[in-house]
């Protein structure tokens, strides 16, 4: 099953990139596309009927399912995981090392105050998801170059990452942004969905908030607006806005941050009623 660009040259194989993965019975991964080199736009889901597998990057045309080949234990493995109650954190995932330590200061965090843990058995940057004070899932981030899944979702909860404390949340794409936006910027919560839906779960976890800022990747823009409009749908008593960003939010770029804190403040300060799109021009 090969893969070809817009000269016909065989680019890849894309059952055998897929394998490679060894992705566990519902176990999903996002990461840079193969084929168009698209940054964080390729997803697969291992499946009982099928491995899924989509690039949504605008002109790329990746996108099928795989044959999956289901064992005894990928079975057992599902079985075990739709009846437990409750998320353990593996005991090779530990919080005050040095490595994450390390990692995190080449994004301006502090492993500490972020509650960031280190997978010693995969060498992977771990950001555990709370609920109701409670870890009940985790995602890991490799460390190696090279290594896939590039992020690995240990359980298979439906709740989103948060970071911070404050009145407004800011509903990015992936831990790192999350981390980064609840650090640098007062009052707001980074929260990462950590896939391509919007879910119940999501929406429930943002109903509190003073105001909710939609902030996804710059090549995300289509799904930004549709989620802002799923929002303000649901959340018809919360101020929801979308935000147009230079770069990714982990990148902390000057303007994304002052345009996202300009947000924040005009928020809380009830300034703004969440009806139009936020760009770089009307700061």
């Amino acid at each position: 099953m090969n893969t070809y660009n817009k000269r016909g040259k065989n680019v890849i194989n894309i059952k055998n990139y897929i394998d490679d993965m060894n992705l566990q019975m519902e176990e999903g991964y996002r990461g840079d596309c193969p084929m168009c080199n698209g940054r964080n736009t390729f997803t697969v889901t291992r499946k009982v009927d099928g491995t899924l597998y989509n690039c949504y990057k605008a002109g790329c045309s990746i996108s099928g399912t795989s044959p999956t080949t289901v064992s005894v234990n990928d079975m057992l493995n599902r079985k075990e995981k739709s009846i437990s109650a409750k998320f353990i954190l593996p005991s090779h995932i530990i919080p005050g090392r040095a490595e994450a330590a390390t990692w995190a200061e080449s994004y301006g965090l502090d492993a500490i105050k972020n509650n960031l843990h280190y997978d010693v058995k995969e060498n992977r940057i771990v950001f555990p998801v709370i609920h109701d004070h409670e870890i009940v899932d985790a995602t890991g981030r490799a460390l190696a170059i090279g290594q896939l899944p590039k992020w690995k979702r240990y359980g298979n909860s439906s709740y989103a990452y948060t970071s911070g404390i404050g009145e407004v949340a800011v509903v990015v794409e992936d831990c790192i942004s999350a981390a980064v936006v609840s650090t640098g910027i007062s009052n707001c919560v980074g929260m990462a969905l950590l896939g391509t839906a919007l879910l119940p779960n999501h929406i429930a976890q943002l109903k509190d908030y003073r105001g909710v800022i939609v902030a996804l990747d710059p090549d995300a823009v289509k799904k930004t607006l549709q989620f802002t409009a799923e929002l303000k749908g649901a959340l018809y008593h919360t101020n929801i806005f979308a935000l147009k960003l230079e770069d990714d939010l982990k990148y902390a770029k000057k303007y994304d941050m002052v345009d996202v804190n300009s947000v924040v403040l005009k928020l809380t300060q009830g300034e703004i009623d969440g009806t139009r799109t936020v760009t770089h021009s009307d700061q």
